[in-house]
């Protein structure tokens, strides 16, 4: 496949509707770039357009936009054109990243179709800013994986650390824990399906993403952070934690961690989870902990409703696998003052819920992971909002 005359032809929004001259039958492909309102548009200066068609290799393109073709917060559209389509019907994905003058990133999108040889061919590719890097509730971790770049992202495709291994780097996947090779993104609003906790709703974003490749200094506790993972154990019966009071949470959200256990110690009073509350203090925290616990026949699932550090919650039997040595992802759902834990085998199973529940909490809401008479590992941290 190449790029339409000479590469790629940037023009202006184009009307809906394939009657209209805009949208040919043919192969060509026209793709609608989208905004954001929180994309500012007229600082972009510079798109890179990563293609993959099904079968075959990787392309990649760049496009300049400036006073004379601006990307134009209404939306602007590029064509691209195959030599000659592989086959009668075929699938394409595309990643689109957006620079400023100085070279950062500045939002990305990506979105999959479906294309034939003859007929429309439209994609509509969501551009969403990327989550800030200095100040306000929020910023990346200084090195972290969706910090902002001024790095050449040519290595998208195939680039590591790539949390998610499907095969795009974390630098440029806005679900960057959720394996998600041909992005698609139904309702349109920049967060692809596989991490949209409303995927046929608009107004979704990516919160927070820590990968553990690197320590960002965010996370309290002399925990280490190597090899993709921060280790918490607290090598005997007790307690240990990490808590992040600079990248808070806001009401309406989802949070996901996944957890291996390496180590269970002693007979009781052992259990390992992600917490979210008004204090980094375990010991008067208001919040809600959605915690994995050992059990006879497999760990129980359970969300504690945490009132000055102390409570109890709704419960369920997960059954098998047993928790040492099994990689768990947690999930952490709040809407409308409605709370619900979900925990999952990473190997495959089927998903299990407690809740929802109703509890009170005040933002902003403090991250917390604990670990209570396990060792354990966490490989990630990522969270997204969820619609009131």
């Amino acid at each position: 496949m190449r790029w339409i005359g000479p590469f790629v032809a940037l023009v202006a929004v184009a009307a809906a509707g394939c009657n209209n001259g805009d949208c040919a039958q043919s192969a060509d492909i026209q793709v609608m770039l989208a905004p954001n309102a929180d994309v500012p548009a007229s600082q972009v200066v510079r798109l890179r357009v990563v293609l993959f068609v099904a079968g075959g290799p990787m392309g990649t393109h760049e496009i300049d936009t400036g006073p004379n073709l601006p990307l134009k917060q209404t939306g602007s559209t590029f064509l691209l054109h195959p030599d000659s389509p592989p086959t009668g019907s075929y699938e394409i994905s595309l990643v689109v990243q957006a620079y400023d003058e100085n070279g950062n990133l500045v939002a990305i999108g990506s979105n999959a179709m479906q294309a034939v040889a003859k007929g429309c061919n439209r994609m509509t590719v969501t551009l969403t800013a990327l989550p800030v890097t200095s100040g306000g509730d929020m910023a990346a971790p200084p090195g972290s994986d969706l910090a902002g770049t001024t790095s050449d992202m040519a290595g998208c495709v195939g680039a590591l650390p790539d949390e998610d291994s499907d095969g795009r780097g974390n630098i440029c996947d806005l679900c960057p824990a959720d394996f998600d090779p041909t992005p698609t993104d139904t309702d349109g609003d920049g967060l692809p399906d596989v991490c949209d906790p409303d995927p046929t709703a608009k107004g979704n974003t990516l919160l927070y993403f820590d990968a553990f490749d690197v320590a960002s200094g965010h996370w309290s506790g002399s925990n280490p952070v190597s090899g993709s993972y921060i280790t918490i154990d607290p090598l005997s019966v007790g307690s240990k934690s990490a808590s992040n009071v600079i990248d808070t949470l806001p009401l309406n959200m989802r949070l996901q961690t996944l957890v291996y256990t390496q180590q269970v110690y002693g007979s009781s009073m052992q259990d390992i989870g992600i917490l979210v509350g008004d204090s980094a203090n375990l010991g008067q925290v208001n919040g809600l902990f959605c915690a994995l616990v050992p059990g006879s026949g497999g760990p129980d699932l359970v969300l504690y409703r945490l009132t000055n550090g102390g409570g109890s919650g709704p419960a369920q039997v997960l059954g098998v696998p047993q928790l040492q040595g099994t990689t768990y992802r947690l999930r952490m759902f709040q809407h409308g003052g409605m709370w619900s834990c979900e925990a999952q085998p990473s190997a495959g199973g089927a998903a299990t819920t407690v809740g929802p529940t109703a509890f009170t909490v005040t933002a902003p809401l403090i991250i917390s992971l604990v670990s209570d008479s396990i060792a354990a590992r966490f490989y990630n941290v990522v969270a997204e909002t969820v619609l009131p």
